[in-house]
């Protein structure tokens, strides 16, 4: 069983990440935005951190989103205090964007530290392959 923290905005989506996450055997804390992640971070050592890129209020995107998050890993992360290791693995799953910039996104989010990244919709084998590799350990138990 992994601790997996869930940054995801829209809630049906959060719902069906943390229900599929759950039957597999897991714990999830779900969190909306970047900052209320951290904490969750700060507070328990979690296995892993799947991340929406971009989080949004009425239509605007908000600069609180999953790259602020793994960037503040990745590049600001103080582990004296902090119960998650700073090399946590991070998978990004987004569906924000559509055309060539979706990719140039993607890309980004793994330049700065994401292990891994797929596109919305995510089925259940991808998603059960994505925590095969990011959670080797967990998923021999």
């Amino acid at each position: 069983m992994a601790l997996i923290l869930l940054l995801e905005d829209e809630f049906d989506q959060a719902v069906l990440f943390q229900e599929y996450l759950v039957r597999a055997g897991h714990e999830v804390r779900i969190s909306t935005g970047a900052r209320e992640a951290m904490e969750y971070l700060r507070a328990e050592a979690h296995d892993l951190i799947i991340t929406d890129l971009f989080v949004r209020d009425r239509d605007q995107v908000l600069p609180d989103g999953g790259l602020r998050l793994i960037g503040s890993i990745r590049r600001l992360w103080k582990p004296e205090g902090c119960a998650t290791p700073a090399d946590v693995p991070i998978l990004v799953v987004t569906g924000a964007l559509n055309g060539p910039s979706k990719e140039y996104f993607m890309d980004q989010a793994v330049a700065i530290g994401a292990d891994l990244a797929l596109q919305k919709p995510v089925s259940p084998e991808e998603l059960a392959g994505a925590l095969s590799r990011l959670l080797p350990d967990v998923a021999r138990e």
